[in-house]
This record gives C-alpha cells, sequence and structure tokens, in this order.
C-alpha cells in the first residue's frame, strides 16, 4: 500500500468503522480504475477531490467529506513541497522538445483499461467473470453491488457514461431499490436489463417514465448475447 494509501485509510478511520472505510476506498479505486490511491500530487489531489469525495459524501454525507478533505490537505500540500523544481538543463531541454526527466526517469508500467466501461449489477461472480472475458480489449467490466455503487460511478465519469447492466436475476436489490436508482442516473444513462423482469414490472416503468435508455434482454439470452448488445452500446 502507498503511503498516500495509509493517509486515506487514517483519514476515512476517523469517522467510519474499518468495513465501512475499506468498501468506500475499493469502490473509490474500482470506479477510478487505478490499484492504489496515486502518489502522483496531481493524480492525488483528483482523486481525493473527486471520485472518493463523491463514494464518501455518498456514504456518511457532505460534512464529513469536507473534514476528511481538511484532514488530508497538510498530505498533499507535503506532496506539493516534494515536487523538484526543474533545474535550467531541463528548462532547455525542455524548449527542444526533450524532457530529460523523462529519459532519467524509469517509468513505472501502467495498466491501460479500456475506454469503456460496463456496470454489471449482480451477485453472479460468474456471470462477472464471463463478461469480462467476452468484452476483453472492448471494455472494462465493474461490479456494482449496490444501488448507491452505481449512482457514485455514474457521477465520477459524466463525460463518457458508462452502460449499466442489470442481472434482473441475480441484481443485488430488489425493486424498491432499481426504482430509487431512477431519478439518480444522469441524463443519457443507457442500460441493459438482463433476465425475468416480472419482479421489477413497476420499477421498470418508472426507469422508462424517467427517460432512461434501455434494452431488455431476457432470462434465455447466453453470456454471447448479451457481450454483443454491449458491444454494440458502447461501440
Amino acid at each position: 500500500m502507498s503511503d498516500t494509501g495509509r493517509a486515506v485509510r487514517e483519514a476515512l478511520g476517523a469517522f467510519a468503522a474499518p468495513v465501512v472505510r475499506d468498501e468506500m476506498i475499493g469502490l473509490a479505486l474500482s470506479i477510478a480504475l487505478v490499484p492504489d490511491v496515486p502518489d502522483d500530487v496531481e493524480e492525488c489531489r483528483r482523486f481525493i477531490g473527486g471520485v472518493l469525495r463523491t463514494v464518501v459524501a455518498g456514504y456518511l454525507g457532505e460534512d464529513v467529506a469536507d473534514a476528511v478533505a481538511a484532514d488530508l490537505a497538510p498530505m498533499l500540500l507535503l506532496l506539493t513541497s516534494q515536487v523538484r523544481p526543474a533545474t535550467r538543463e531541463e528548462r532547455d531541454e525542455r524548449e527542444r522538445g526533450e524532457d530529460i526527466t523523462q529519459v532519467r526517469r524509469t517509468p513505472t508500467p501502467q495498466p491501460h483499461p479500456a475506454a469503456a466501461v460496463v456496470l454489471l449489477a449482480t451477485l453472479n461472480a460468474e456471470r462477472v467473470r464471463a463478461l469480462g472475458k467476452g468484452l476483453e480489449g472492448v471494455a472494462s467490466v465493474r461490479v456494482a453491488e449496490h444501488v448507491f455503487a452505481l449512482a457514485a460511478a455514474l457521477d465520477a465519469r459524466p463525460h463518457r457514461l458508462p452502460l449499466v447492466v442489470i442481472d434482473l436475476d441475480a441484481a443485488p436489490f430488489d425493486a424498491a431499490g432499481l426504482g430509487a436508482l431512477a431519478p439518480l442516473l444522469p441524463t443519457g444513462t443507457r442500460m441493459l436489463l438482463w433476465g425475468d423482469p416480472k419482479r421489477f414490472t413497476n420499477a421498470i416503468e418508472r426507469l422508462r417514465r424517467g427517460g432512461i435508455e434501455f434494452v431488455s434482454c431476457n432470462a434465455g439470452a447466453t453470456m454471447d448475447d448479451v457481450a454483443a448488445l454491449c458491444r454494440a452500446f458502447v461501440a
């Protein structure tokens, strides 16, 4: 775990039980598509002030989110103070189009996730693995284990909304939960409803009235069918 990750855990631990703290951090990292809290000062600042704040506010409220940000401000200030000013030689090299800081520093390999993201709301782990395999190289599949996880993930990616896939046969929420989700979905959200819709009839109607674009895929659809529809949505 990075030093910044430990600082975030400590700050959140002052306001939440360990299990809730870890759930919030895990959700924020999943939404941001990063394995740990970034060490780079600007990336860390964006993570803390963006997706992490959104998640904390959803779980614990705006006041706690502000308090966590205030607790982490000294860490960001310390990171900023550790950024070494460029030397004259480095500035001259940059002006000639060659940044020697990149030559001297061994780059750390970073993952390159697909630009498109599919949020799969399900309790069926096998379906998560199968859809991830079916969309390999096309989209990154992320699990949404409750209604707030869906809402937070969508709120954190306003410029390219993920495709939302609801596994109606193994959904992590009931009809009331799906109905409550409708007013939280940003304009432009696209959704694929997969499975038997009988339990969710009223909630689906609420989605329709809310102007949510969705396609239904019956319970007999294969994983290949679902993956093909997802590819069409994110193309």
